[in-house]
């Protein structure tokens, strides 16, 4: 995500604001319509003045101390996060309710010569100087989601696949962007930036999380605990990936 493009979004959350405090609501991405029954929504506590070390929460799921890089163990179980080149690394521990937990690791800001490692894994086009990657290791790594998700400076309404998350049985959660704030029309100049992401799981939409002010984060009541676990961790990697971002472009 270049500089242009954080200027950009800045900007629209700004005015975005403005019509806030006027209108004395919290503006949000506007949701896919299945997620409005049989969902929980929870918003996101810990994120603003993000700094190593900080736990983010979402109701009862919480997550452990934020940590620059990698351990040897956490990147020697995640294949796809074998690149050289990334420059924005972290890892954390995410919990649910139910007192499950998985450890995520997350990489950004790669050079070129990684891009294929990707593209051998993924059915999706990247562009290397803006994709970042995850793994979600459930079940002390005996069950690994890897994610991936593209962040061009704008996309098309009419092609929302920003990426996807994969595990080595084959299961695939689809990755879209949000364009749309609830209530708002979004002036031309910002149509295309993305304000939040849905996740489609065989081809229902089973979760979604939104970028803008604080935070917020949805989950389907009927799913498994695991990909529950999973979308949480998914959730909590990009709302971070969102506030390294913005600091790094300042």
């Amino acid at each position: 995500m270049n500089k242009k493009y954080n200027m950009k979004r800045s900007a629209l959350l700004l005015l975005i604001g403005g019509i806030f405090i006027m209108g004395c609501s919290v503006p949000q991405i506007k949701l896919p319509s299945a997620l409005s029954t049989d969902t929980s929504m929870y918003t996101v506590k810990g994120r603003f003045g993000f700094s190593w070390n900080k736990v983010i929460s979402f109701g009862d799921y919480k997550t452990s101390k934020f940590s620059k890089g990698w351990t040897t163990s956490e990147s020697n179980s995640s294949d796809v996060l074998q690149m050289k080149s990334a420059k924005q690394k972290f890892n954390f521990i995410q919990f649910t309710p139910d007192g499950a937990q998985a450890e995520v690791v997350c990489a950004g800001q790669f050079e070129e010569s990684d891009v294929n490692v990707v593209n051998d894994f993924f059915s999706i086009d990247l562009s290397y100087k803006n994709y970042f990657y995850g793994s979600v290791l459930v079940d002390e790594g005996m069950n690994i989601w890897n994610f991936v998700v593209n962040n061009p400076d704008n996309i098309s309404p009419k092609n929302l696949e920003m990426g996807e998350a994969k595990n080595d049985k084959g299961e695939v959660i689809k990755i879209k962007g949000i364009l749309q704030v609830e209530g708002q029309n979004i002036p031309k100049i910002f149509q295309g930036s993305v304000y939040g992401y849905e996740f489609v799981y065989l081809g229902n939409t089973i979760g979604a999380v939104s970028t803008i002010n604080a935070g917020a984060v949805w989950i389907k009541n009927g799913i498994s605990d695991d990909l529950k676990l999973v979308l949480a961790g998914m959730s909590t990697s990009l709302l971070v990936r969102d506030d390294l971002e913005e600091q790094s472009n300042q």
